[in-house]
């Protein structure tokens, strides 16, 4: 009789461990599907939770309604020729500071700008007029949506920033105007699209809008009526400045990209596997693997819940905005102690603690813009004198004092010789002063305030 042979006993286990990662990638990949509570809990929020449903929850609107076809089509029209331009706002050209006249030359290449593109400025202006606006996206791609359309919406901002500030160069505020309210117009149609670089894109163009608003009140005279249009546009837009849909969306491709499979993730170009500078193929191999473990389960945990965090504190009243910041940095500090490990989730959210601050700074800004309209027409009706405080401008010229909202404080106001700057303190909470971007020495590193400067 024959010996039984056996195995070695190295190669047993081996094959035994083979054998239980198999079982285990299977019943992963395979296995019952049960409903994760933070997507429920996502759910009872009232947000769709996969992309198909992001798309219809994204509002569509009748194509004889929706301005945006005509709206991408001026905007690509500008994008296309401010390129490589040396024009203020939209090319290389140095913006002089609020205050100062705009030097002959940049003024004589602005206006033919404006001149030769006068069709789709006037296009975007008629279009922006319209209710109804949904760009272009298919949401349903997931974390794969691709969003051309920002960059030229953007380029159009700046157009409208330029055409701003040399109507006020020629004395034509009720031009002047008109475009940073469409300015504004646009950054609300942008804005309202479900995912949180189009939220962020919006916050640039507001930015634009209120620096614009800058150089105009700066340069030119405004009567009530034209003030009164700004004041509200601008604290309508804070009003509404929310970065809920953005954030939601984010969550809902953040899940998306961890429900496809490694080679869709990598092939599609949506995650470059990480590899250390070793071939492609042990990158894509070590991805398998996590993937095949379930590895990518922590990644989820961990990222859904920070989002979901954040979420609820971008839903409050803007009031509670100062302690939800404090909410959400304590947050972000568990965030980046438990996610060294988890390489997907600290991809995908880890910056999304510095788009709160962002959006802190957008409103405080927006704020600030429209307290200056409110003592501009206090001014108009004090012979040029500035009053000594925000507060006596209610309720006839403001309807309220504007709140700093990394404070919760009213916005800091300060008579200047001549002029006068009203500001929140930024996100760092420090308060320089009223020292504005512009005004930060070269090289310093330190922190600035969110200013609205007159300057004469």
């Amino acid at each position: 009789m024959k010996p039984v042979r056996t195995l070695p006993w190295p190669i047993l286990a081996a094959l035994a461990l083979a054998v239980a990662v198999a079982g285990w990638t299977l019943w992963v990949r395979y296995g019952p599907v049960r409903e994760d509570p933070r997507l429920a809990r996502f759910r009872a929020m009232g947000f769709p939770t996969t992309p198909a449903a992001l798309d219809v929850w994204y509002a569509t609107v009748p194509p004889g309604d929706n301005a945006a076809p005509k709206i991408l089509d001026s905007a690509a029209v500008l994008s296309a020729a401010r390129r490589d331009s040396d024009l203020i706002w939209i090319g290389s050209a140095k913006l002089p500071d609020p205050g100062d006249a705009l030097p002959a030359e940049p003024r004589a290449a602005a206006r033919q700008f404006l001149e030769l593109h006068a069709e789709p400025i006037h296009a975007l202006h008629q279009e922006l007029k319209r209710p109804g606006c949904r760009y272009p996206t298919d949401f349903t791609k997931g974390y794969l949506t691709l969003l051309p359309h920002l960059a030229p919406l953007k380029a159009a901002a700046q157009v409208l920033a330029m055409e701003a500030h040399l109507a006020a160069e020629e004395g034509r505020p009720d031009d002047a105007v008109a475009a940073i309210l469409t300015c504004l117009r646009l950054a609300e149609t942008v804005g309202q699209e479900p995912v949180l670089i189009s939220y962020l894109v919006a916050v640039a163009i507001r930015g634009i809008g209120t620096s614009a608003a800058e150089h105009v009140v700066n340069r030119t005279a405004l009567s009530p009526p034209l003030l009164e249009g700004l004041r509200d546009a601008f604290l309508n837009a804070a009003a509404t400045a929310q970065p809920t849909r953005g954030l939601a969306g984010e969550l809902i491709f953040f899940t998306d990209a961890l429900r496809m499979s490694p080679g869709k993730l990598t092939g599609a170009g949506g995650f470059n596997a990480p590899g250390g500078g070793a071939p492609n193929w042990i990158g894509d191999a070590a991805l398998q693997l996590y993937w095949g473990l379930g590895l990518q389960s922590r990644d989820r945990r961990v990222g859904l819940d920070y989002l979901l965090e954040v979420i609820e504190v971008s839903r409050a009243p803007l009031s509670e905005h100062p302690a939800g910041r404090q909410r959400v940095q304590a947050a972000t500090a568990r965030f980046e102690r438990s996610s060294h490990r988890m390489p997907f989730a600290r991809m995908f959210v880890s910056a999304i603690g510095r788009t709160f601050d962002r959006h802190l700074a957008d409103v405080s800004r927006l704020h600030a813009a429209a307290a200056a309209c409110g003592v501009e027409l206090w001014r108009l009706r004090h012979e040029g004198a500035c009053p000594e405080s925000l507060e006596l401008l209610v309720p006839a010229d403001l309807p309220f004092v504007p709140m700093d909202p990394v404070t919760g404080n009213p916005l800091q106001y300060r008579r200047q010789d001549p002029g006068y700057v009203v500001y929140g303190v930024g996100t760092d909470g420090q308060d320089d002063g009223g020292l504005s971007r512009r005004q930060r020495p070269k090289g310093l590193n330190a922190g600035v305030d969110e200013t609205f400067v007159r300057t004469r």
